[in-house]
């Protein structure tokens, strides 16, 4: 049976490959000319390089921090987006009609071969920002490509320059700016603090004494009240004392009034006290001289009375076997007033215990605001200090970019590598033309060509096999008429394989550059 691979042997390979000639030569002619024609039609590629370096800064990372300077690897990096953005690329392809022979290609795609052409590879990367970096391009003609190179090295460091001048204004401006917005919330914080401290005055803790000496106070006040209620309550129920008697009497007129003169000088000096400690708006000033008026006016209707010569009509209800009571015009007016003052202190007494309970809720309310306020005059005054430190690092020196070794016309191309392609097209057309007629044979083509295939699938045996009857002029010479037509068909067919693959080919740097002899580095 011979050698084995699998479920193939070497004879039955043999067997297939004689009977499947035309098409394992078909199908390996192919996959050779179309790796052949890459090789053969693919441009030169060509790669120039400039390197450059950057100095350090003469400043420590903090004051670079300070100042506001943007790293070296940043400012590269954002160099090379710029290098890399389509409008800039577009003006390159325009500047070195960089589309010559691809004129039917989209302008976007020749821009993604731009960019695809161009590499950055950091080669040092030192302390204190220190660098040295390589710009290369690659393309088809060696002038161009060096151009290139020196173009993409002038905009680096032109653009260095640029991005140094405005790194200071620029950071200046932004904290400028955070500053001002800083400082309208802190106005903001401010007016809300004060617009608090108006509405709620006087349940601030701040008035918690003196809310708490009012309430003392008025409870005094009401406790007092409550008893004169009493007593002119009592008055009324039980007969006239003494000096009551005496005010009703015509006779004792004058010692009456000196009675409520004495009371009255007691009173003045009493609201004179109170005036001198509390505003005149206080309540127990207010109460004082409220009574004195009470006072003055019972003494100035005592007077005119007792300047009557008529004495009659007093109107007093006299008690078999008993005094005089109090007149009930002059009781029951007083007994109102005195309710109505009850009635008012009590007021007064819920509202300033009202504030007196609302006074840790609003001193938490306080305590938040100011806690804002304070965060935000520390932020402001650490900004403050950051804007006077960069006013003295305003300009850093350092941070250049120069270029060491410009770039150089090429003087050998870079690829592609068309013997290398070759060999491996070769190496393709055989496995290509293996595996076709494998596949053909095993998947297409269904039809049993010896007695062990038909014994290796049917349960009868084998009795009997017909060989191949050759028919008259089978065996004539290679080149007869129907390997004539495969011949001609697979000559056409290779003149459009390689007619497609140069077209393909012809002018397109991104294929060759794919083979050559080392691969671009990637863009960092």
């Amino acid at each position: 049976m011979g050698w084995q691979a699998g479920n193939l042997d070497c004879n039955g390979l043999r067997v297939m490959m004689r009977r499947r000639l035309w098409l394992a030569i078909m199908t390996g002619s192919i996959v050779f000319a179309m790796v052949a024609s890459l090789a053969l039609f693919l441009p030169h590629v060509y790669t120039a390089s400039a390197t450059l370096s950057h100095e350090g800064w003469a400043l420590p990372a903090a004051g670079m921090r300070a100042s506001g300077a943007m790293p070296a690897a940043t400012r590269l990096g954002a160099i090379t987006q710029e290098v890399l953005n389509p409008v800039r690329l577009g003006k390159l392809v325009k500047d070195f009609d960089l589309d010559q022979g691809q004129s039917t290609r989209p302008l976007d795609e020749v821009i993604d071969g731009v960019r695809n052409a161009i590499s950055l590879d950091v080669l040092e990367d030192g302390r204190e920002g220190a660098m040295m970096f390589r710009v290369s391009f690659t393309g088809a003609d060696p002038q161009k490509v060096r151009d290139i190179a020196n173009t993409l090295a002038s905009f680096y460091v032109e653009r260095n320059v640029a991005l140094r001048e405005r790194q200071p204004s620029g950071a200046a401006s932004e904290l400028q700016a955070e500053i001002a917005q800083l400082k309208k919330r802190l106005e903001a914080q401010e007016k809300e603090q004060q617009k608090y401290k108006e509405r709620y005055k006087d349940e601030l803790p701040a008035q918690l004494d003196a809310n708490t000496q009012a309430v003392e106070r008025l409870h005094d006040r009401l406790q007092a009240l409550n008893e004169e209620i009493a007593r002119q309550k009592d008055r009324r129920a039980v007969p006239a004392s003494p000096l009551a008697h005496a005010e009703t009497a015509p006779n004792n007129g004058a010692n009456t009034l000196d009675l409520l003169n004495n009371q009255a000088m007691k009173l003045r000096q009493q609201l004179a006290e109170l005036q001198s400690r509390y505003p005149a708006q206080y309540p127990d000033v207010e109460q004082t001289k409220r009574e004195l008026a009470t006072l003055e006016e019972r003494i100035r209707l005592r007077s005119r009375k007792a300047g009557r010569k008529n004495n009659g009509k007093w109107g007093v209800a006299a008690h078999a076997g008993s005094g005089f009571q109090v007149p009930a015009q002059e009781i029951n007016p007083e007994l109102g007033r005195l309710e109505a003052e009850r009635k008012k202190v009590q007021q007064q007494l819920a509202t300033y215990q009202q504030r007196i309970n609302n006074t840790p809720k609003r001193e938490l309310e306080l305590q938040a605001l100011t806690r804002q306020y304070a965060a935000l005059q520390e932020q402001y005054a650490s900004l403050i200090a950051r804007q006077e430190q960069i006013q003295l690092t305003s300009r850093p020196p350092g941070g250049q970019f120069q270029v060491l070794a410009p770039a150089t016309s090429p003087s050998s191309p870079l690829g592609p590598r068309r013997l290398q392609l070759l060999f491996v097209g070769l190496v393709l057309a055989v496995g290509a033309a293996l595996g076709s007629v494998t596949i053909w044979e095993k998947f297409i083509d269904t039809s049993f060509h010896s007695a062990a295939e038909l014994a290796a699938v049917t349960k009868f045996p084998v009795l009997v096999t017909i060989p191949r009857i050759a028919v008259t002029g089978e065996s004539g010479p290679w080149w007869s008429r129907g390997q004539a037509v495969y011949l001609v068909s697979l000559i056409a067919l290779l003149c459009v394989v390689t007619s497609a693959v140069r077209y393909l080919a012809v002018n397109n740097t991104q294929l060759a550059m794919k083979f050559s002899s080392k691969p671009v580095s990637a863009r960092k």
